[in-house]
């Protein structure tokens, strides 16, 4: 005998209920444990943390119950009544549309601790196409039985529709027990959450329900365009100035002492990035097993408190180079061609020949980002397939290789440039440290910590070389080269190679710096401050001695003591697909701010000098801070953009 229709509108809202109501657990949880409450020493403003189980009974699960009902009822009155499909149609499409949606999110907020995207999901496929490896670790056995249990749920709704009916074929006790325990469950949830659809202010939360959070979330990526710019450079500079220097900035000038003036002039610059290199694992000072580093930081500025400022490559290319931060949301380069006044621009302008070169490709993410290398000011970009090499099978000699010729390149660059009596801008993206960790034939079993100090050690190599090539030349004394992480540890098999909990923090933020400049800088100088990415390009300016006067530049030379009363942001819930958590280190202090619980956090910085006489700042002012920042950081996009279209509109003007 059918199911009554009673019995199949009861088992579609329960086999929609029970994998969201899981799901969302997951995602509470993940947040309570991992994001929130890691780590720190005080919770600022919000009080006690509720338990998880406590925050979900209070909180999400009465929201999910509502959301879910209203939905199916919705999806009944539109599918069923005016469409005239069939409800056990609808229930088993809707399950299997949820439960591939839930899986995708699962391991999103495994990776990424975030709900599943578009913009997640291509980028996943894209990592797993040039990286097939990475496969073999994310999928457990574990993994492979929630598949299994999830294609089975999609016929739940049938299943359950039929043991209800046969409850409901039952003695009249039994024949309305569904029913009212399903109407009991939907009035106890509006009792509970009467404000169920009031806006709070995060786009995820758990006042939230989980599929809007979803849709908010998978909506974001088409609403997510830069604002029209209103304000000019200095305006926004002088707002930036205000926001990052809460106290006000000093008015003091960088300290002339160390470095000689008279040096100050133009130099070859060649700036490494070591791809997915936390400091943590990447000392590059005063470490014995890296001997060519550890005599160049002897006439370096070398910091231990250097932050990327994305846990994205791109992003952190458009922080060194720009000097200013990303914006948030999708790269600038999705809008159209830009123009900043970043490092490469204003070198070009001034006659050097500027060349950015990928170990890999810089299309492999989407196409725009070589475009996006050319709007930075890089007259020549090379990547992989410029500069074959013979097939090589074992990955970790493969990755030497490509990186060896990268560096050769930036070499050869170097040298054509001064053979022509000019100077070079050299970018170098190496590719080695990325994950999977690499390791030579035979130790590919060690710990990721002893692999990735291999990696350090090869990179230290390679640099030698480089070095080398230099001095062949007779123009390692008229050479600049900065060493720096692009970012450190982002995704959770990352931090689960190395056995840490993936968090914001140090681990995904801080990486080394050391610049090195034998004829200019003739001592090491160890920052006692927190830099930034953003600072690089004014710092690097400042020691060729090219003025900075009218440029619309975020960071401040490494040098300038200001900087340790500014805040430096730490940024991952501003970008797309990453982490709903931003945060900033301030005097001594690093707050975050995880959007999904509401929840703002502070602890105390163990590696950097506390804030004498600084009260810890306030849950509104960290959330007022970090909102004015994504603000102003979009509308320095949308000025760029904006300077970036006049110029290709205007015959005759040079980006």
């Amino acid at each position: 005998m059918p199911a009554t229709r009673s019995a199949q509108f009861i088992g579609w809202f329960a086999a929609l209920l029970a994998p969201t109501l899981y799901v969302k657990y997951r995602v509470m949880t993940a947040m309570a444990r991992s994001w929130v409450a890691g780590a720190s020493v005080a919770q600022v403003g919000d009080g006690e943390m509720p338990t998880p189980w406590k925050l979900w009974w209070l909180h999400v699960a009465p929201t999910d119950v509502i959301e879910v009902a209203a939905g199916v009822a919705l999806l009944w009155l539109v599918g069923h009544l005016l469409l005239r499909i069939r409800i056990a149609w609808l229930a088993i499409a809707t399950v299997a549309i949820a439960v591939l949606y839930l899986g995708a999110t699962l391991i999103a907020l495994r990776e990424t601790g975030t709900l599943a995207t578009f913009e997640a999901l291509r980028l996943t496929a894209r990592w797993a196409w040039h990286e097939p490896g990475v496969l073999l670790h994310a999928f457990t056995l574990r993994n492979y039985a929630m598949m299994a249990a999830g294609l089975l749920w999609i016929a739940s709704p049938i299943v359950l529709a039929h043991l209800i009916a046969r409850l409901e074929r039952g003695a009249a006790w039994r024949r309305w027990t569904p029913a009212l325990l399903t109407a009991t469950l939907i009035v106890a949830a509006v009792i509970a959450r009467p404000d169920v659809f009031a806006p709070p202010s995060p786009a995820i939360s758990v006042s939230r329900g989980l599929w809007t959070s979803a849709a908010l979330t998978l909506t974001r990526e088409w609403t997510d365009a830069p604002r029209v710019p209103t304000r000019s450079a200095q305006a926004l500079l002088d707002e930036y100035w205000r926001l990052v220097y809460p106290n006000g900035r000093p008015a003091m000038a960088v300290p002339e002492g160390e470095l000689a003036a008279a040096e100050r002039r133009p130099r070859h610059v060649i700036v490494v990035m070591l791809e997915t290199a936390p400091r943590e694992f990447y000392d590059l000072i005063d470490n014995p097993s890296l001997p060519v580093l550890q005599s160049m930081a002897e006439h370096a500025i070398v910091s231990q408190r250097h932050y990327a400022a994305a846990p994205i490559s791109d992003l952190d290319v458009h922080a060194i180079f720009s000097g200013t931060y990303p914006r948030p949301g999708h790269p600038i380069y999705r809008f159209g061609r830009f123009t900043t006044d970043g490092l490469a621009t204003t070198l070009r302008a001034r006659g050097y020949q500027s060349t950015f070169i990928d170990s890999t490709t810089l299309r492999w993410n989407v196409a725009q980002e070589a475009d996006a290398v050319s709007d930075l000011g890089f007259s020549t970009v090379r990547e992989m397939s410029d500069a074959p090499l013979p097939p090589i099978d074992d990955p970790y000699e493969y990755g030497i290789a490509r990186d060896r010729k990268s560096l050769s390149l930036a070499l050869d660059a170097v040298v054509e440039a001064a053979r022509h009596r000019q100077r070079a801008l050299v970018a170098v993206q190496t590719n080695l440290g990325h994950y999977p960790w690499r390791a030579p034939a035979g130790r590919t079993g060690e710990p990721a910590r002893q692999r990735m100090a291999g990696l350090a050690q090869a990179i230290d190599g390679l640099l030698g070389e480089l070095r080398a090539g230099l001095a062949s030349h007779h123009l390692e004394d008229e050479a600049i080269i900065v060493v720096t992480g692009d970012h450190g540890l982002r995704f959770a098999l990352e931090f689960d190679s190395v056995g840490e909990p993936i968090r914001h923090g140090d681990l995904m933020f801080n990486v080394p710096l050391v610049i090195y400049a034998p004829a200019l800088i003739p001592r090491r100088i160890t920052l006692p401050w927190v830099t930034s990415h953003i600072d690089l390009a004014p710092t690097i300016l400042d020691l060729l001695g090219v003025p900075r006067d009218g440029l619309l530049l975020q960071g401040e030379n490494v040098l300038d003591e200001r900087l340790q009363e500014r805040v430096t942001l730490l940024p991952s819930g501003m970008f797309v697909p990453m982490y709903p958590v931003d945060g900033f280190h301030y005097l001594g202090n690093v707050y975050s701010w995880a959007y999904v619980v509401d929840r703002v956090n502070v602890r105390a910085d163990p590696g950097g000098a506390p804030g004498a006489g600084q009260a810890t700042l306030s849950s509104e002012q960290v959330r007022a801070l970090l909102t004015a920042s994504r603000r102003l950081l979009d509308d320095t996009a949308a000025f760029f953009l904006h300077r970036g279209a006049t110029a290709a509109a205007s015959p005759g003007v040079s980006r």
